[in-house]
């Protein structure tokens, strides 16, 4: 289930993200649940980064400039917890906000 906070924002009924292997870059976009099947809304863009939270590598996920507010201004971060499972930290990169820390959540592979 989505937390409730993500439908004032733009995703409701957010069911996770996917992740593919484009020709030049790993892409991903979000996904929402619709009636029986699941929709992609707002692209992402994933790249290997240093975390906000200890300066060591993980995959940070960002979104374009063109994303409606608040989502240019957000960094997901994730990490692998085993081989189904992600742990993701969300980061608000507005002054003041990032230093309060990141909301964890876990994305699990679909199967």
């Amino acid at each position: 289930m989505a937390p409730a906070g993500l439908g004032l924002i733009g995703l409701p009924r957010w069911y996770g993200k996917r992740f593919s292997d484009g020709e030049q870059a790993w892409r991903g976009v979000n996904l929402l649940r619709d009636g029986g099947g699941l929709v992609e809304v707002m692209p992402m863009e994933v790249s290997i980064g240093m975390s906000y939270a200890d300066d060591h590598p993980c995959v940070a996920i960002t979104y374009p400039p063109s994303t409606r507010k608040p989502w240019p201004w957000v960094r997901d971060e994730a990490r692998r917890l085993d081989d189904d499972t992600l742990l993701g930290m969300t980061y608000v990169d507005v002054p003041g906000l990032r230093a309060a820390g990141g909301t964890p959540f876990l994305l699990r592979r679909a199967g």
